[in-house]
C-alpha cells in the first residue's frame, strides 16, 4: 500500500507539472507598464491607441498604449498584409515582359456625324511612365485627325521623349527633351526639337508634383515651303495633383523664345483631366484633354492659335 501510494504520488506530480507547463505556455505574452508591474498573459488584439490582454486571473483588459511601454511587438496590420499579397505582378505589356516597370496607357476618342454635314474625328494617345530615386521617363504619342464633309482639316502626329536626371538630396535636375511633329497641313512636313537644361521640383509628393524648367536648343523642319534650323530657349512648368482615387489633372506649359529673331517665339499648353471608371485590367478612364499651340510667327492665311481638345477612353496596357 505504500509503494501504490508513492506511486500515486509520483503521477499526481506530474500532471501538476505538465499543466502547470501547459498553462504558462497560453499565457507566454508579456507586458510592462509605465509604473513598473509586469503582467503575464494572451495578447488578445491591438488598435494604435489600445490592446486588449487576457489575464489568467483579471481576465480580458483594455489598456490603453499610453500606460504601456513600447515593449509589445506590434501585430501586422491587415491591410498592409492582404495589400502586399494581393499587389498583382506587372508582366510588361499585354504580359510579354517588354515595358515592365513602365506605367502604361491608350486612349481612343472616336466622334463624327453624316447628314447635313460629314464629319469624322479620330484622336489616338499613348503614355509610357517610369520613374525611380536617380530617374524620370516620359513618352508621349498623339495622333489627331479631323475630316469635315470630305476635307482634311488636321492631320498631325506629335511623340515628345522627357529624360529627367535626379540629383540625390536636391530638388534640383537636369533634363533633355526630344520632340518630333508630323503635320501634313503645315508649311512644313517634319519638325525635330531637342532641348537640354536644369529643373527644380518645388513639390513632389504622391498626390502633388510641381516643377520648372529652364533649358536651351533648338528645331529642325524638312519638307514643304519652310525649312531649316532654329535656336531657342525652353521656359516651362508642370503640375500633376492627383485629386483622389478616381480623379487626376495635370497642366503643363512651355515657351520657346527664338534666339535668332527677337520677339519670335512658339508657346505649347497642356490640360489633362481623368476619371477612373473601372479597375478593369489595369484601369480604364475617361479622359478630357486639351492642347493649345501658339506661334507668334505664321504663314498667310495661317492662324497663331492652333487648339485641339478631345474626349477619349484611356485604358492601361
Amino acid at each position: 500500500d505504500v509503494e501504490r501510494s508513492r506511486g500515486l504520488g509520483d503521477v499526481y506530480k506530474r500532471q501538476v507539472i505538465a499543466s502547470a507547463f501547459l498553462s504558462t505556455a497560453s499565457w507566454a505574452d508579456t507586458i510592462t507598464l509605465k509604473n513598473g508591474d509586469s503582467l503575464n498573459g494572451r495578447l488578445v488584439s491591438e488598435s494604435e491607441t489600445s490592446i486588449q490582454f487576457e489575464h489568467p486571473t483579471l481576465g480580458v483588459l483594455t489598456l490603453p498604449r499610453e500606460q504601456l511601454m513600447p515593449v509589445v511587438a506590434a501585430m501586422p496590420a491587415p491591410a498592409e498584409v492582404n495589400k502586399a499579397e494581393t499587389k498583382p505582378a506587372d508582366n510588361g505589356l499585354l504580359g510579354t515582359g517588354f515595358l515592365a516597370g513602365w506605367k502604361r496607357s491608350l486612349a481612343v476618342g472616336l466622334n463624327g456625324a453624316t447628314g447635313n454635314s460629314d464629319n469624322h474625328n479620330l484622336h489616338v494617345g499613348l503614355n509610357l511612365a517610369r520613374a525611380s530615386d536617380e530617374k524620370r521617363k516620359q513618352f508621349t504619342l498623339n495622333y489627331d485627325l479631323k475630316q469635315e464633309d470630305g476635307t482634311q482639316t488636321e492631320n498631325d502626329l506629335v511623340m515628345q521623349l522627357d529624360n529627367d536626371y535626379l540629383l540625390p538630396g536636391s530638388q534640383w535636375f537636369w533634363f533633355h527633351r526630344e520632340r518630333i511633329d508630323w503635320d501634313k497641313l503645315a508649311e512644313w512636313d517634319y519638325r525635330f526639337g531637342g532641348h537640354i537644361g536644369t529643373g527644380y521640383d518645388f513639390i513632389n509628393t504622391e498626390q502633388l508634383t510641381t516643377s520648372g524648367r529652364l533649358g536651351i536648343g533648338g528645331t529642325q523642319t524638312w519638307g514643304g515651303e519652310e525649312e531649316g534650323f532654329s535656336p531657342e530657349l525652353l521656359i516651362g512648368a508642370e503640375a500633376a495633383w492627383q485629386i483622389s482615387e478616381i480623379q487626376s489633372l495635370a497642366l503643363s506649359n512651355t515657351l520657346y523664345p527664338s534666339l535668332e529673331e527677337t520677339g519670335e517665339f512658339r508657346n505649347i499648353t497642356r490640360f489633362d483631366w481623368a476619371w477612373k471608371l473601372s479597375d478593369l485590367y489595369k484601369g480604364v478612364a475617361l479622359k478630357l484633354g486639351m492642347i493649345n499651340e501658339y506661334e507668334s510667327e505664321v504663314a498667310q492665311d495661317t492662324k497663331h492659335n492652333d487648339f485641339k481638345y478631345h474626349l477619349s477612353l484611356d485604358v492601361g496596357l
